[in-house]
């Protein structure tokens, strides 16, 4: 058998708890009655840091034998647009990187996208309100095609340019051939009328 003392352990727990942090948010709104109860100094004033007590996530359904051995309980802000860009591109660990690296060292492939693609997959994680893990969900989803048909350079170099519409659509992209001075497209194919 095997004894472990949890004295010395720190241990630290992560979720999410919209539905308890809107309740709070609705305790603790006191608007006044009568006259007056409509103040534009009310909705001015900038939003109030939710803070939790060990009672309301024992409401909530935590265990008090879990609550007792966490210290400090803090409730963090939605990450911004901003935020979440400044993830995709300074982030040692942001899937766009990762990505970008695989394409350089195993494809020989550059990813080339602007600021305005960037803000875009923050604006589509935002929507969805799912913070840094949904940035990584959208870029997947994007480069699922993509990481497909870069096979078809066969390792030559090439150069892989992302748009707008490669968010919503992951077809929409376009591969270029770079061998020596020339770039040739490859994906999508230019489609000649007869």
């Amino acid at each position: 058998s095997f004894r472990f003392n949890p004295k010395n352990v720190t241990f630290i727990g992560i979720g999410s708890a919209q539905a308890l942090i809107e309740q709070k948010k609705k305790e603790d709104a006191k608007r006044p009655i009568g006259f007056g109860s409509v103040s534009e100094q009310k909705k001015e004033e900038p939003e109030k840091e939710i803070e939790l007590t060990p009672e309301d996530l024992i409401k909530f359904g935590l265990k008090p034998e879990l609550l007792r051995r966490l210290n400090i309980i803090k409730v963090v802000k939605n990450l911004k647009k901003d935020d979440l860009v400044t993830i995709l591109t300074d982030s040692k660990i942001s899937n766009l990187r990762l990505y970008e690296a695989a394409f350089r060292d195993v494809d020989h492939v550059t990813l080339v996208c602007d600021r305005e693609v960037l803000d875009d997959i923050a604006d589509k994680a935002t929507k969805e309100k799912a913070g840094a893990s949904g940035l990584k969900r959208v870029v997947d989803d994007m480069l699922q095609t993509s990481v497909r048909k870069i096979r078809m350079l066969q390792g030559k170099p090439g150069e892989l340019v992302l748009s707008k519409e490669t968010i919503e659509n992951p077809d929409e992209f376009e591969l270029y051939s770079l061998e020596g001075q020339n770039k040739e497209k490859i994906y999508p194919k230019v489609k000649v009328k007869k």
